[in-house]
């Protein structure tokens, strides 16, 4: 029973960010300071769920992202299964509960995710990318000071579904 509702909890949850991160939160109202709340969630997935389930979700995470970026397809499916099975195969070795480990985590995450990104986009048309490295690690400290507290609060709520 935990499982079908720990599910039914990550699936609202990820249309909510969803929702809240292409239209309230958006890099069109707020440039970069728009926090990547989808990201933040697939760090969460890879820290607290299994293999199997974190990864439907997190490659659903990405086709949804893909289809309301408007960019090219599957650059944010891929990005983000990649971020999430770093992280998910890193869970079994580093303790990313403390604070200055998943501040790191989610740094990097964001480095790595716009450098996916460029490379994809650069490699497969002609779009340019727009983002200057002091923006994409400005943009790595706007998703790790969100990302803690999100972080934290997601698990609480994981908790109390799995009790």
């Amino acid at each position: 029973m935990n499982k079908t509702f720990t599910i039914i909890f990550f699936i609202i949850l990820s249309l909510i960010l969803i929702v809240v991160q292409s239209t309230i939160l958006s890099p069109k109202n707020l440039g970069f300071l728009s926090p990547d709340l989808n990201l933040i969630l697939i760090i969460a997935l890879a820290l607290l769920t299994g293999f199997k389930g974190g990864t439907i979700l997190a490659f659903g995470n990405g086709y949804m992202m893909d289809i309301l970026s408007g960019n090219l397809m599957g650059v944010n499916t891929l990005s983000r299964l990649s971020i999430f099975a770093i992280i998910r195969s890193t869970n079994e070795n580093v303790y990313y509960h403390r604070i200055p480990v998943l501040f790191l985590a989610i740094f990097l995450s964001t480095i790595f995710l716009w450098v996916f990104i460029w490379i994809v986009i650069k490699f497969n048309s002609d779009v340019e990318v727009h983002n200057s490295f002091s923006e994409i690690f400005k943009n790595g400290l706007v998703n790790t000071v969100v990302g803690i507290p999100v972080f934290f609060l997601i698990k609480k709520f994981y908790e109390r579904v799995q009790k």
